[in-house]
């Protein structure tokens, strides 16, 4: 059987963003460390690739986005996923 090692999350927005994930969630636009790509010009779809996953694991990624005048979300999108044992 093949094992699941990476995966691409994403998020849309509806105007141009920048987007940011932490792992542990309540962190601030401005805290989190963990940065997605824009997949598109518009700079409104926005991919991440996560490596080094492992069977049986369930992975939560918290994500805020930050528009151009500085404004972003005040609560976190969860994208949670897991792979199988």
């Amino acid at each position: 059987s093949k094992d699941t090692k990476e995966v691409v999350i994403s998020i849309t927005t509806n105007e141009v963003a920048s987007c940011r994930y932490s792992t542990t969630g309540g962190v601030s636009y401005n805290s989190m460390t963990g940065k997605f790509s824009y997949y598109d010009q518009t700079k409104r779809f926005h991919t991440k690739k996560i490596t080094g996953l492992e069977n049986g694991k369930v992975y939560d990624y918290f994500v805020r986005c930050q528009d151009s005048a500085k404004n972003s979300n005040t609560g976190d999108v969860l994208i949670r996923f897991s792979v199988a044992p």
